[in-house]
């Protein structure tokens, strides 16, 4: 399942309050969504990088190395980390 939004992820626990993970794969785009996939306890197993800028070649990548039997064991993502207010 792909979200691009936190809406998205607030939309999947309205529409289904009993989801669980379990063993379905799980794509993010950008940080906000990525926090509150993190919030929800979710685990992140693809989003795009710099390597992979956009969410086609994210999935892309992340099912060639599935094939190939070589997928990074899945991690819960963390929150970016807030850049201190500078202005202080």
């Amino acid at each position: 399942i792909v979200f691009f939004s936190p809406l998205s992820i607030k939309a999947l626990y309205e529409n289904f309050p009993e989801f669980k993970q379990n063993r379905t794969r799980l794509a993010a785009y950008g940080a906000t969504t990525i926090s509150a996939m993190v919030e929800k306890g979710l685990i992140v197993d693809i989003e795009p990088t710099t390597e992979q800028p956009s969410m086609t070649t994210a999935i892309e990548h992340y099912l060639r190395l599935v094939n190939n039997g070589t997928a990074p064991a899945a991690v819960v993502a963390t929150p970016p980390q807030e850049q201190p207010d500078s202005s202080l």
